[in-house]
């Protein structure tokens, strides 16, 4: 039963980060130069988290700990997209650079939460 319900949350979460990013998608396209990355980065916090988890990086896994550091780079993932959407709009030099290290952000927090989240009883 565990492994069903961590099936379909990972499926809501790449659902709903599928979704959060087809509106600043659409709407930035003339202003900045998408690349095959621009559409991968957001998933790649999830499958992280997994090679972490796989190589014992972090405290024991529970339910609760898995929901609340999947949580955690869920909302890292919806809103590095839209942070480099209002990015588009600022005229400066370092707005590409910015933009650029944005994309790891899902990346950093899936680190981040593994390291320091402490076992939370189940």
């Amino acid at each position: 039963m565990l492994l069903f319900q961590k099936t379909f949350d990972i499926i809501a979460i790449l659902t709903v980060i599928t979704l959060s990013m087809l509106i600043p998608i659409l709407f930035s396209r003339g202003k900045i130069k998408f690349i095959w990355w621009d559409y991968c980065f957001p998933y790649l916090g999830v499958p992280l988290w997994f090679v972490l988890q796989a190589l014992d990086i972090g405290s024991t896994i529970t339910t609760n700990n898995f929901l609340v550091e999947m949580f955690c780079i869920l909302l890292a993932s919806v809103a590095t997209p839209w942070i480099r959407f209002g990015l588009t709009f600022i005229n400066s030099n370092l707005i590409p650079k910015l933009s650029f290290s944005l994309t790891f952000f899902p990346l950093v927090v899936a680190i981040f939460v593994r390291l320091i989240m402490p076992e939370l009883p189940a």
